[in-house]
């Protein structure tokens, strides 16, 4: 079980570092946690000034994807004053490695 585990957060790591490497310095994502079915992810960036924000972040599913990772967005939270967080959202996924 351990095995499949250390799989899932490797190709959980190769999906954000491949997400960053195309999207940064626009959008970059950070795993905060993962627990048994959810992923949260930070995603910072300037694209939260744009009008597809939703399409940055769906682009990570996308990429979670890419690497085997079925993974679906549960939730966006968006900061109540974006001048107290900046450019950031936090993403929770629910997935399936």
């Amino acid at each position: 079980m351990k095995a499949a585990r250390e799989q899932l957060v490797e190709a959980i790591r190769r999906a954000i570092e491949r997400y960053n490497a195309y999207r940064a310095p626009e959008a970059r994502a950070e795993m905060v946690s993962l627990d048994r079915r959810e992923l949260v992810v930070r995603i910072s960036g300037s694209f939260t000034e744009t009008c597809g924000v939703n399409d940055w972040i769906e682009d990570l599913v996308y990429t979670l994807e890419d690497e085997g990772v079925k993974a679906r967005i549960v939730r966006i939270i968006e900061p109540e004053n974006p001048l107290d967080l900046g450019w950031e959202r936090t993403v929770i996924l629910e997935i399936d490695g």
